[in-house]
């Protein structure tokens, strides 16, 4: 009586009807398999691993010509903006499109956008400068009632003086709000001395002021000179125009206020603001980088975190494209990992003397084909690789119909056959691990068709309704 033994194979305990004469199989390469009257059959399944370096490299090289020719086309666009800005600046050696380029080049490219898009905000940023010391002059001059030795550096001095800043840009804002006040406290007050004039009476003299230092000593209105500052520093980081603008506009509105506890509320509602747009745009500025991870990978996962990093504003939703891009990435490596996969085992079935009874086609869990061997007629084994899972399944199936005992023969058959393929595999940098196998016999045989494949194993034509049983 044939005795039972119990096997455990990656975790799975297998139960096994042991023979008289039990041996390792040549063919599985120290697999740990046991043999049963020679062969252990049945369906298995292989994760598997591409490790061959050529391969990856060969991947490599491509993502990165891709996510480099990208690069370029914007650097080129970026030029385009510099010169019309009057900047100029060298192109990097690899702008000139190659057929690889290396890492280097890919940091160096990097590099020269991260460049030249400084040097436009940086132009951008002294055209500004430009545009609010023309706006201060216009101030000064079109007033008919601020003292007409006043000038521009006047209020720039004084400016600097109570911020102590050297943010030129700041400057000129706060610069600009104390000349606006000025002149709307010098027109008032000439109206109101010529109203006075009419009715005989006489008015003090009043050298102008400034808005909101100037006219409030420290102990009066400390918390105001304090928050001026850091909210006209934080208008001049924003980097949106239209953000910028609306900040200016809520500040001179500040300005405006004759409740000095109403001009400190509305401050600091104005301060909470920016700091959430500049750290909205810092977010963005790093889901922009995160996001060239995958300018090589078209795919809708891939699709799909681009328009999510459009969005990236907080901690959270950069935290969520990360994770999409990780996902996207891990995505793309199952598919390229597929295509070597497939491609070496055509090959491998090649090399075992095998031809495609049915040929490989795509279905949800990857492509399935069936394979013939001459030394195993009416039967093939059925292939399916899984990308989502890594994973090669084999199974035996028949085209005749057939008994038990020649579906567990056909098995035992062809267990050398699988793991030999499996040794091919291996042998393209294919790194695989049999995680399931079943006793011969222990599941049914699938009919495939009901038509014979011929004793010399021809190409088997193609089958109609598979009735197939997953393992």
């Amino acid at each position: 009586m044939p005795q039972t033994t119990r096997v455990l194979m990656s975790g799975r305990m297998h139960e096994m009807r042991k023979p008289e004469h039990q041996v390792l199989d040549s063919e599985s390469k120290g697999r740990n398999i046991i043999s049963c009257g020679g062969n252990m059959s049945g369906p298995k399944a292989y994760n598997y691993k591409v490790i061959n370096q050529i391969e990856l490299q060969r991947r490599e090289n491509a993502a990165r010509l891709i996510r480099c020719t990208k690069l370029m086309s914007r650097i080129k666009e970026l030029f385009e903006v510099a010169i019309q800005l009057g900047i100029s600046h060298e192109l990097p050696r690899p702008i000139e499109r190659q057929t690889i380029y290396s890492a280097e080049d890919e940091r160096l490219l990097i590099q020269t956008e991260s460049e030249i898009k400084s040097c436009i905000d940086d132009e951008n940023r002294r055209l500004r400068i430009c545009g609010l010391k023309t706006e201060l002059s216009e101030i000064i001059r079109s007033s008919k009632y601020l003292a007409a030795e006043l000038t521009e550096n006047d209020y720039i001095a004084a400016a600097k003086n109570a911020m102590g800043s050297l943010n030129d840009e700041s400057v000129l804002m706060q610069a600009i709000l104390l000349a606006s006040q000025d002149a709307k406290n010098a027109e008032a007050k000439s109206v109101a001395s010529s109203a006075a004039k009419s009715y005989g009476q006489t008015t003090q003299h009043f050298s102008f002021q400034v808005f909101p230092i100037r006219q409030a000593s420290k102990d009066k209105d400390p918390v105001l000179a304090e928050l001026l500052p850091p909210v006209t520093d934080a208008i001049s980081q924003v980097r949106d125009s239209s953000n910028r603008q609306i900040a200016r506009e809520r500040l001179e509105c500040i300005a405006n206020l004759s409740d000095q506890s109403a001009a400190e509320g509305e401050l600091f509602s104005l301060k909470n603001w920016l700091h959430s747009i500049l750290e909205a745009e810092g977010w963005a500025e790093l889901a922009a980088k995160e996001i060239l991870q995958i300018e090589h990978v078209e795919s809708e996962l891939a699709d799909q975190a681009r328009l999510m990093s459009e969005n990236v504003s907080s901690r959270s939703s950069y935290n969520e494209l990360k994770s999409a891009v990780s996902e996207a990435l891990a995505e793309y490596s199952k598919a390229e990992d597929e295509k070597y996969v497939q491609a070496a085992l055509r090959e491998a079935l090649e090399a075992l003397g095998f031809t495609i009874g049915e040929e490989f086609s795509t279905t949800d869990f990857g492509k399935v084909g069936v394979a013939l061997h001459s030394s195993v007629p009416g039967y093939g084994i059925r292939i399916q690789n899984n990308p989502k899972s890594a994973q090669i399944l084999t199974r035996v199936v028949s085209y005749s119909e057939s008994n038990p005992d020649q579906d567990t023969r056909a098995e035992q058959d062809t267990c050398p056959m699988v793991h030999s393929l499996a040794d091919k595999l291996e042998n393209h940098g294919i790194e695989m691990d049999l995680v399931s196998e079943r006793m011969p016999g222990e599941c049914p045989t699938s009919l495939l068709s009901k038509r014979r494949v011929g004793q010399n194993n021809t190409r088997a034509q193609k089958a109609g309704h598979t009735r197939e049983r997953m393992m």
